[in-house]
């Protein structure tokens, strides 16, 4: 298996699997910047130690959010370490797995490219992303943050760097029927994922998007052209057709209505809403949310993936396949089941002729 690569590691420290980061780092000095190795796996060991006490009730929620962000910044200073120490960052890999997530959506993707060169007052931009449960609305949601970084565009050069930072944040939190309760529950959800502790005494709900700016580590190091992109994810069972709209305008209109300095990074709130496809009832009161949504930009529902769309994916990674006979060999090795697909089971299956590719053509 190739190095971990870290431009990977470092997304995924900045997506919450910080367990996930910890262990690619640890890989990656063994193989590059073996002096660091101790340092690493004693972090490694840290978390794991906090999480479980956490789990055993060992310790307090607030103690467990201090030295969680704790961990993240001696995380971030060794990665800092790591980049400039003249080790090479990539692991051979010929495509990268972030473009699995580039087939089809070109009508969600035009909606959002137009509404990006809207002009904006404000630091703030809010979106609503529905469909299907089985449709990937994260996948679409990571293809924004790749994009923005400019990274989709490194299997034309392989040496492409980021045109800017991305912090990201997926994010679900607790149901609740009382409409102040709910609010405080996504409010803890986005406080923890961008790492700032969540205390209980504390009043939250007088809390607002400066106050987030300001408290979160993960976002000190963001300037004015850098970006903060945060996935609220909201099953069919957390749907509510009254209580989540209020939720989406109380954080619209009073959360994040607030000036916050010019040097700040742009914040994009994707407010992602899933449900069972054939379930007609929950699907129009999403439909009437997303209509009567003024400050929230909809794109269009995610619908499912046709197989000449795979077909045109083929066609623009043409390093996987040069001629359109190897093309259709993928196309028939892969996709010969069906004429349409769900995008979960698409991103899996590109996944896979990605990862086989490379393993054939790394070094």
């Amino acid at each position: 298996m190739p190095t971990p690569l870290l431009k990977d590691i470092e997304n995924s420290l900045l997506s919450g699997e910080t367990k996930m980061a910890l262990e690619d780092l640890l890989e990656w000095v063994r193989a590059h910047l073996p002096e660091k190795e101790n340092e690493v796996m004693s972090t490694l060991g840290r978390f794991n130690k906090a999480v479980r006490d956490r789990n055993r009730n060992d310790i307090t929620e607030d103690f467990y959010q201090t030295e969680y962000t704790k961990i993240i910044l001696v995380t971030q200073d060794i990665l800092s370490i790591c980049r400039h120490s003249g080790a090479p960052s990539e692991g051979g890999a010929v495509l990268h797995l972030h473009h699995k997530h580039t087939c089809d959506r070109v009508p969600q993707n035009d909606d959002y490219q137009k509404f990006s060169l809207e002009a904006s007052a404000g630091k703030a931009r809010f979106y609503y992303l529905y469909g299907d449960e089985q449709q990937s609305h994260e996948g679409f949601f990571r293809r924004i943050c790749y994009e923005l970084e400019g990274r989709l565009f490194d299997y034309l050069h392989t040496g492409m760097q980021a045109s800017c930072k991305v912090v990201t944040a997926e994010l679900t939190f607790d149901f609740s029927q009382d409409p102040t309760i709910y609010r405080m529950n996504v409010l803890k959800s986005l406080l923890a994922g961008l790492g700032v502790p969540v205390n209980e005494l504390e009043p939250l709900l007088e809390r607002n998007l400066l106050y987030l700016y300001e408290k979160s580590p993960l976002l000190r190091d963001l300037g004015p052209k850098d970006f903060v992109c945060v996935l609220i994810q909201i099953g069919q069972w957390d749907w509510h057709p009254q209580l989540t709209p209020e939720a989406a305008k109380w954080f619209i209109y009073e959360f994040c209505k607030c000036e916050i300095p010019a040097e700040s990074p742009r914040f994009l709130f994707f407010l992602g809403v899933e449900f069972d496809g054939s379930d007609d009832t929950v699907r129009k009161e999403v439909q009437a949310a997303v209509a009567a949504g003024q400050e929230l930009k909809p794109l269009p529902e995610l619908g499912m993936v046709q197989l000449n769309d795979v077909g045109r994916w083929l066609g623009k990674y043409k390093i996987l396949a040069q001629t359109s006979t190897e093309q259709r060999h993928l196309l028939q090795e892969h996709f010969a089941d069906n004429r349409e697909f769900y995008m979960e089971e698409v991103e899996l299956r590109l996944e896979k002729i990605i990862t086989e590719f490379n393993n054939r053509h790394t070094r």
